[in-house]
Formats: structure tokens, sequence, C-alpha cells
């Protein structure tokens, strides 16, 4: 009896995974498929940055790893004529590389200092892009296509977020996800129990980055066009507000904020007045964190929690 809220879950899971992949063969609006794919797409990103969290780091400018894996492909493949499949793994090790860089000067020190990097770093690249005609400028770069059709980015996406669960789920069951657990747990702790703490913040971020700068490479060549927009502060903060509204720390928490999040920003999208439709997401989110502070996944699993302890424990009455 008790293996069958399991079998419920897995076969839940299967029916979605099969609904969505016939999904595109009924629906014949290409721009609900452009919003699914969307939905994919921001589940990889609040999944890459709900990483961080599980090592107990914060990332304040996690768009900087996005734009930088999707300009490195983007203008590899416009001046040399490589392929984009090959340019968007050399541009996702780019922005890798500079996440090592930002990672080994920050990962030694409080959280908050990665914070702060990390929240200047998307400015630093929009400058540097903005002022270097080598990468469009103002004016950004055309990127050539890596697919054909919208249909073909549904199903790329959708394989790059079932192998991102996939990978991340292998991750938090393995020692390196116990060793992430311990660190955000009681870092000094950690350390008194031989794990190198640096070194496994270092990999989490990097892992995070790398997540990030394949997704923005894909991106890129989807858009068929990238500009200094990418860096901009909203791209940092929808996966934070993703994982939040879903639950940060854990799996399904940031695909669910993403799911709703990307709804909403596309059915707000008709406001006359973009101010509007952020200031309308924001008065959500605070309703969201006053009723479900700690998101929608762990409520509905405390609450659950509650009721099975509610039922094993034997009632009685008083005299």
């Amino acid at each position: 009896m008790k293996a069958q809220p399991h079998f419920g879950k897995i076969a839940f899971m299967i029916a979605v995974i099969i609904i969505l992949l016939i999904a595109p063969l009924f629906i014949q609006s290409k721009y609900v498929i452009h919003v699914l794919f969307l939905m994919f797409l921001y589940s990889i990103y609040a999944s890459s940055w709900n990483i961080l969290v599980y090592s107990g780091q914060f990332s304040l400018g996690h768009s900087a790893f996005l734009g930088l894996g999707g300009y490195a492909s983007v203008l590899l493949a416009k001046t040399t004529g490589w392929h984009p499949v090959v340019t968007i793994f050399i541009g996702t090790a780019i922005a890798v590389a500079f996440g090592f860089v930002i990672g080994a000067a920050c990962t030694k020190l409080r959280e908050w200092y990665l914070a702060l990097v990390t929240a200047a770093a998307p400015f630093i690249l929009e400058g540097v892009v903005r002022g270097s005609p080598w990468a469009g400028g103002a004016y950004g770069v055309v990127a050539p296509a890596l697919l054909q059709s919208v249909t073909e980015y549904y199903y790329l996406m959708f394989a790059y977020l079932i192998v991102t669960l996939v990978l991340v789920r292998l991750i938090m069951r393995s020692k390196l996800g116990l060793a992430f657990s311990a660190i955000r747990e009681n870092e000094f702790e950690a350390r008194q129990m031989g794990i190198d703490v640096p070194r496994i913040k270092l990999l989490a971020f990097l892992i995070s980055t790398f997540f990030a700068g394949l997704l923005g490479a894909i991106y890129a060549h989807y858009m068929l066009y990238i500009s200094y927009e990418i860096f901009i502060f909203d791209n940092s903060v929808y996966p934070i507000l993703m994982s939040v509204l879903g639950g940060m720390g854990t799996l399904w928490g940031p695909v669910l904020g993403a799911v709703i999040l990307t709804f909403f920003l596309e059915y707000l999208r008709a406001l006359p007045i973009p101010v509007l439709r952020i200031l309308f997401i924001g008065i959500i989110m605070l309703v969201v964190i006053r009723v479900l502070p700690k998101g929608i996944i762990p409520t509905i699993s405390e609450s659950r929690l509650i009721q099975r302890l509610r039922l094993k424990t034997p009632s009685t009455t008083q005299l």
C-alpha cells in the first residue's frame, strides 16, 4: 500500500510527458507553442538558479551568464561561419569560464559578496556590448537559425528540461548533493566534517552557469537576434521570483513557479503600460509570500505531512 502514492506520482509524470509530446500535433497556434516553449525555458532557468540555493548561495545577476552564452554563440557563428550546434557549446563554455572567474573570487567569502558581484556583472557586460560595434552596439546582432520551426525548438527545449530535471535530481541524491545540503544548513559544521566548502560551492556555481549559458545560447538562435536587453535586471529577477513562488530548494518548485509566472507575463503583455504589468506581478508575489511564505510545493508537502501525522496519531478522549 505504501508504494501506491509513489506509483501515482510516476503515472502522473508519464501522463504529463505524453501530453506535452503530442501537444504540438493538436495545437494549431504557433503563439501557444511559443508560450509553452517559454515555460520550458524559464523552468530550466529557474532550476539553474535554484542549484545555488541548494548549496547556500545566492545570485542577483544570473542574466550575465544567460546573455554571455547567447552573445558568444551568435558572434562566433557570424564571424567564423560555424554551425550553431558548435558555437552553442563554445558559448556555454565561455559563460562557464566567466562564472569560474566570479566563483573563484567570491566562494571563499561570505554569501553576500557573491550576490553583490553577480548583481554588477550584467551591468558591466551590458556596457561592454553597447559600446562595442563588433557586438552590434545598441542595435544587437542577427543570429543564424539552429532549427527551422517553432515546433522543433519546442521539442528541443522540452528535451533540455527533462535532462535538466533528471540531472538535478541525480545531483541532489548524490554525495555532492549531501555536501550542498551540509553547506546550506551550516557552513562551519560542513568544514568540520571535512567538506572542502569553497570547492563545492564553486562546483555548484559552475553547474548553475552551465545550464544558464547553454539556455541563453539556444534562446538567441531561437529568437534569431540578440541585444544588450538580455542583460536587463528583469531577467535576473525572474528565476528568483519563480523559485520563491514554487518553493526554493525543491525540484519541482521552480518549474511550477515558472509555469505560473510565464502565464501571467504573457497574459499581461497586452497591458498598455509596462509598469502595470510589473506592478501586478509584484502584487501577486506579495500575496504569495504572505499566504505561502515557503512557496507552493513546500506548503503542500507540509500540509500532507500534517494530515498523515494526524491520521497516524490515535485520538484520545478527555474525561
